[in-house]
């Protein structure tokens, strides 16, 4: 089964992957033929089930029944933007859904559609980053924190999470710098950070 999990996939109903993740595993978006079918637009990270029927259509390409305004209209490209924004929003949504309930590695499938999408969401970047912390992953935590910073350089809360992420991997000095950043970006982070940065200074030899 190349779609399906029969005992439960990471995305409803059953999935192996994301709907779009799957589509692209036969389908390379940059194929010029295929672009070609589709007004030219760029196709990763599409919405493909807003066109497509997986299981079969009496259509020629698995095209559905449903023909929304950018089909008929022949303009792919606005409705994949349009509707590129809409999946990242829902993806969000979810995500964070899951996030608060702990299930952190559903959350992460979540916000991983979401930057695939629109990968210049910086919060998407630390939320996905959260995930990855909790489960103690903080390598990955810190690589999409770094994401998040390099997207918006005042982004309080993602050089504080940084600072934890380096913290948790010994790296005392980066921590250090990482939580005076945050704090000089939102006071209110002090109080949070003080014990933390503390101790950092004092493994990185007082710096």
């Amino acid at each position: 089964l190349t779609c399906h999990d029969p005992h439960g996939g990471v995305a409803a109903p059953a999935l192996t992957k994301a709907p779009e993740a799957l589509c692209l595993d036969c389908h390379e978006p940059t194929d010029s033929d295929l672009r070609s079918k589709h007004a030219s637009a760029d196709l990763a990270g599409g919405r493909c089930l807003s066109c497509h029927a997986p299981h079969g259509s009496a259509n020629a390409g698995l095209v559905s029944a449903h023909a929304h305004p950018g089909f008929t209209e022949k303009d792919c490209k606005k409705w994949l933007d349009e509707a590129r924004a809409n999946a990242a929003q829902e993806h969000q949504t979810k995500g964070l859904d899951l996030y608060g309930k702990k299930d952190y590695a559903g959350a992460i499938v979540e916000f991983s559609a979401c930057l695939e999408a629109f990968p210049s969401m910086p919060d998407s970047w630390v939320n996905r980053g959260l995930c990855y912390y909790n489960l103690q992953q903080g390598e990955k935590a810190l690589q999409d924190f770094n994401a998040a910073v390099r997207l918006d350089r005042r982004h309080a809360r993602a050089w504080f999470m940084k600072g934890r992420s380096h913290f948790a991997l010994e790296q005392w000095a980066e921590s250090v710098s990482s939580f005076q950043r945050a704090i000089r970006l939102d006071p209110k982070l002090e109080e949070k950070c003080k014990a933390d940065l503390e101790e950092a200074q004092r493994k990185a030899g007082g710096k």
